[in-house]
């Protein structure tokens, strides 16, 4: 089978494009779509999130879970801190392990970074799994709390039916 000529009547060649005429050139031929969003309501772009390092998130929560546990003196603190620094295990030492995990980059893809914090903007477009384990979180914490308020409540109950007694007899 022979290669047909595209110059041969029977394989003619397509038509050119038309060109533009000044009346089909200018404004009308780019009018805005209706639905087009002009350009001044265009959002920039968000700006770029920075992790955070494996030491900075274990600073941070050892300076939170020392706020939390209520330690009594100075020394049950530096002692705490010390201790969840290092970790327990001194083959695995905790920020070593997060940069190697790369937790600060898997937050930062949730939106937690240096520059940007969950409580910066609307909490509501957490991710959903982050407002559970927050919300889970507070009520932990609530908790926490509130037994430890139990506890004194009952020592204080101790205290003062073990004075009545003493000071009927």
């Amino acid at each position: 089978m022979e290669a047909s000529n595209p110059l041969e009547p029977n394989n003619p060649i397509p038509p050119s494009p038309p060109v533009e005429t000044e009346a089909s050139s200018g404004s009308e031929a780019f009018a805005p779509l209706e639905s087009e969003t002009p350009f001044e309501e265009i959002p920039s772009a968000p700006e770029a999130i920075i992790p955070f390092t494996g030491e900075e998130i274990v600073n941070g929560t050892a300076m939170m879970l020392a706020l939390g546990l209520r330690f009594q003196t100075p020394e049950e603190v530096q002692a705490f801190t010390t201790t969840y620094r290092a970790g327990v295990v001194p083959m695995l030492p905790p920020a070593a392990v997060l940069d190697a995990l790369k937790v600060g980059e898997a937050l930062a893809e949730y939106g937690i970074g240096k520059n940007r914090m969950p409580g910066m903007g609307n909490l509501a477009d957490l991710p959903p799994w982050l407002r559970l384990v927050v919300g889970g979180l507070v009520l932990a914490m609530s908790a926490y709390g509130g037994i430890n308020a139990a506890k004194a409540a009952r020592v204080g109950m101790a205290d003062t039916a073990g004075d009545s007694a003493a000071a009927t007899n």
